[in-house]
């Protein structure tokens, strides 16, 4: 988590203090589980599949996958519960920490919705809340937009674009959670703490999902051009083509988080039966074309393997935030 740290270095102060909520809420996670690791470990041993079919080490490869997936997901569930009434206090120790600078740098964007004079009435306030993860998630679907076409013009002025956009995206979560934090302070239903739940988790994993783009996929793009390699035409269109379904994704998406729209969620959920079909057949492809190679064309496969791998990644934490719109029953069967 110290790496949110370094990466807000020379950001805008709501970046900043952003970064310092995410390592602090990590920290005071651990802190607080430390204690009981053996019973979160059996625990996740007892949810988890076994097969005890299996011994030695092809057991270890069967079972252990998911219960570190199960551990990470029922730590971060557990401490999203059980601080989510201190969002006030996080906030108010970001703003100590990081405070506001004299001579504070232009302004490159601001919140659209957020209105103070609403927080007395929380469901208009979580109503300004979707409308701003909304102008969140757009700006970050730009940035995926604009991704693509660095890659196809092999532009690193595009790429450089694209990071500066995702200052953008730190500010805006900075802005909406600082107002969720002043929200929290106020009487909410069962109904609506369950919404405020909901959004936290979108603008948490919106955030991280334009960090990848930002931070991983700038960077393949960069080694493709510092490298002088590029793409088959063969693969380049299946890499392109996974692209514009992550953007499809984010359209549905943005539209499920500002209008509560199931289907619209439901949309990005159904996806991954197209995003899985793509990446077998890139893995397919990239399986008959590795036997023999070494140098730059070796290079070109590890590149491209890492390029999936984010694109995988960028779908899998926008479903997490799709699963947030739709039903449980339809929330459980998404794997």
């Amino acid at each position: 988590c110290v790496t949110a740290l370094l990466a807000a270095m020379g950001k805008p102060v709501d970046a900043v203090r952003a970064a310092v909520v995410h390592v602090t809420f990590n920290i005071a996670g651990v802190l607080l589980w430390v204690m009981f690791i053996p019973q979160l470990a059996d625990f996740i041993v007892a949810i988890s599949p076994s097969a005890p079919e299996l011994m030695g080490k092809e057991r270890m490869a069967a079972e252990v996958p998911r219960q570190i997936a199960n551990a990470h997901t029922v730590f971060n569930v557990a401490n999203t519960l059980i601080f989510i009434g201190f969002t006030g206090f996080f906030a108010r120790l970001a703003v100590k920490l990081v405070p506001a600078r004299i001579e504070e740098e232009k302004v490159i964007v601001r919140a659209r919705y957020l209105d103070d004079e609403l927080l007395e009435i929380p469901a208009m306030a979580l109503e300004r809340i979707r409308l701003e993860i909304g102008h969140m998630g757009e700006i970050t679907n730009d940035m995926l937009r604009l991704l693509q076409s660095a890659f196809s013009d092999r532009d690193l002025e595009k790429f450089k674009a694209v990071r500066t956009m995702d200052d953008k995206v730190d500010i805006l979560q900075g802005a909406i959670l600082g107002y969720m934090g002043r929200l929290r302070r106020e009487p909410l239903t069962d109904k609506q703490s369950q919404e405020f739940q909901a959004l936290m988790s979108a603008t948490i994993n919106l955030e991280n999902l334009a960090d990848v783009i930002e931070s991983e996929l700038v960077a393949i793009g960069e080694a493709f051009i510092a490298k002088d390699i590029k793409p088959s035409e063969a693969t380049g269109i299946l890499l392109y083509d996974l692209g514009e379904k992550m953007i499809s994704a984010l359209d549905d998406l943005i539209t499920a988080v500002r209008e509560s729209d199931e289907r619209a969620a439901g949309n990005v959920i159904t996806l991954r039966h197209e995003v899985r079909r793509l990446a077998d057949e890139f893995i397919a492809r990239q399986s008959e074309r590795i036997a023999g190679r070494e140098g730059p064309q070796a290079d070109l496969i590890r590149l491209e393997m890492e390029l999936l791998d984010k694109m995988r990644r960028i779908y899998t934490l926008a479903k997490r935030v799709a699963r947030e719109f739709v039903p449980e029953e339809v929330a459980a069967n998404t794997d």
